[in-house]
């Protein structure tokens, strides 16, 4: 019975009886090699002036597409502003390092695909993780990974990309609030705290804390539905 490769990344199946007395060598140089390449070995690419790199793709040999991490070098921009990067259409995962310089970085791009599947465009100077789902080859995030460009960087839904962060955890303040917010359980504030309420006290609640509160007409501090201490309006300057 003749040999056979797995599916995805290529290695050796020996069959019943095959090689008698080099089993144990091709186990070695086509199996368990390989198997440390798919996981850990780094292989550098080099792009030049061609619009199509394909990685090669041996059955129980060495070859670059089995590699887990890949370093691209190179440049783009010049006879071709797009280079496609070319892998099998089998599912594995990818660490990329790319370090191709572009002439024009805005259009110049290098784009990791499949023969006919999707691609996607790995950002200059970028080190981040894409995988292959058997035809087309994806980001980890499909907004990116705070990687490469700023198209490629968003990490919240606000204008400033700052994430949304909820008024209960009050680890996060505005620099300005109009609307009532509620504290629930201890916190704690280091350096001073200033709250802006419509008139001006100044009034000690209980021994063990200070509140000085600038333009408040009232205060109540409670736990539950018992009232600790009521600030009343004074004429504190």
């Amino acid at each position: 019975m003749a040999s056979t490769y797995t599916s995805r990344i290529r290695l050796t199946k020996q069959g019943d009886g095959e090689n008698p007395n080099t089993w144990g060598t091709i186990l070695n140089n086509q199996v368990i090699d390989l198997v440390d390449d798919a996981v850990a070995a780094y292989t550098t690419i080099s792009i030049g002036s061609a619009a199509t790199v394909t990685l090669t793709e041996n059955e129980g040999a060495a070859d670059q597409s089995r590699a887990a991490f890949l370093e691209l070098k190179g440049s783009v921009g010049g006879a071709n502003n797009t280079i496609s990067l070319v892998i099998p259409a089998k599912s594995k995962s990818y660490v990329i390092n790319n370090k191709v310089s572009a002439n024009t970085t805005a259009s110049d791009i290098v784009k990791m695909k499949t023969a006919s599947g999707d691609g996607y465009d790995i950002p200059l100077g970028s080190v981040g993780l894409v995988i292959c789902d058997g035809t087309s080859v994806h980001s980890i995030n499909a907004k990116g990974f705070n990687l490469g460009t700023a198209a490629s960087a968003d990490i919240g839904v606000c204008a400033t990309n700052i994430p949304d962060t909820s008024l209960a955890d009050i680890r996060y303040l505005r620099t300005s609030v109009t609307v009532n917010t509620t504290l629930i359980g201890t916190k704690t504030f280091l350096g001073a705290l200033r709250v802006l309420f419509p008139a001006r006290v100044t009034r000690k609640l209980f021994p063990l804390a200070k509140f000085t509160l600038i333009q408040a007409a009232s205060v109540t501090v409670t736990i539950g539905l018992y009232i600790l201490a009521e600030a009343e309006t004074t004429n504190d300057p």
